[in-house]
């Protein structure tokens, strides 16, 4: 794994204000040109209300030449999930800085302990509000991502207008939850869990998967009991949905010729979710898949249930 390399490896430098990028931006050394950062730039501290934003973002300013997303990486992951990592440049190209960005927001203000080395951390105010107004009352805003629980999601196919045949009842465990996000910024529900799987390792392991839909592709919702005091969500689709998986190897996910790097690349695109994922590697393409935990191509309404 890279570290922090003290050669530099011929940055250019720019003089504009310093930005940070959209999320399918991607900057690197041959691509696009970086944005830079002006030390010293006033920085609008809060006390506690950040933990209610959506997002949070953090400058990290010293760094060494030749620093990678890899290694910002290795030293921030453990305050919290890091969404995205771009790497700044200053007048000239002798300084360095990092825009950190936490989606959700980290536990601890770790930028608030103190600094013993040459590194600065400053908090950054927050980019824009982060709601929505409704489009029936204008005078309502909702949150940009609204996140519930469910204690089981069942996957299967509507049996007739008013009701569906599950085949799959995957439940949420300890440590592993089953997450429902309304996105109102992507215009889609994304749902993720964890599903147990098989292959060629010494014992069975959780692997984490998720899965979009788009608000185009629902007609609408059932919300339906499920039980004393527990409700249910039913979404019909039309076709289903985008599956992705979560990629174990982050380290394969960072380019140390990359200025900019997001969470997205760790999700990988899957057509078929089941139990042996290395016994369907050398397994003719059929309609009939082997063992399957999610049947994607007969998915044509997932259940949410929850208290």
């Amino acid at each position: 794994m890279p570290g922090h390399p003290t050669a530099s490896r011929g940055r250019r430098s720019y003089h504009r204000q310093p930005q940070f990028p959209p999320a399918h931006a991607g900057r690197g050394r041959n691509g696009n040109q970086p944005v830079p950062f002006r030390r010293g730039r006033p920085v609008l501290r809060r006390d506690d209300d950040w933990r209610s934003w959506q997002e949070l973002s953090v400058r990290v300013t010293g760094l060494q030449p030749g620093v990678t997303t890899l290694a910002l990486h290795g030293c921030f992951a453990t305050e919290g999930v890091i969404s995205a990592i771009d790497i700044q440049e200053s007048r000239g190209g002798s300084e360095l800085a990092a825009v950190l960005t936490f989606c959700p927001p980290p536990t601890n203000a770790f930028w608030e302990r103190p600094q013993n080395n040459s590194l600065r951390i400053d908090l950054l105010p927050k980019k824009r509000s982060f709601l929505h107004p409704s489009p029936i009352d204008p005078s309502r805003s909702y949150p940009e991502r609204m996140r519930l629980f469910a204690e089981v999601i069942r996957f299967g196919f509507m049996h007739d207008q008013d009701s569906m045949m599950p085949m799959r009842s995957p439940r949420a465990t300890e440590g592993r939850q089953i997450e429902f996000t309304l996105d109102l910024l992507r215009r889609q529900i994304d749902i993720r869990l964890n599903l147990e799987t098989t292959g060629n390792f010494a014992k069975p392991r959780w692997e984490l998967i998720r899965f979009n839909i788009p608000f185009a592709q629902m007609n609408h919702v059932h919300q339906i009991k499920a039980g004393h005091d527990k409700q249910a969500l039913i979404i019909p689709l039309s076709t289903p949905p985008a599956f992705f998986r979560k990629d174990r190897h982050i380290e394969a996910t960072h380019d140390d010729q990359d200025y900019y790097w997001s969470d997205m690349r760790t999700w990988l695109r899957q057509t078929d979710i089941v139990r042996d994922r290395d016994h369907i590697k050398s397994a003719p393409v059929t309609l009939q898949k082997y063992r399957p935990i999610i049947d994607i191509g007969k998915l044509s309404a997932p259940l949410c249930e929850q208290d």
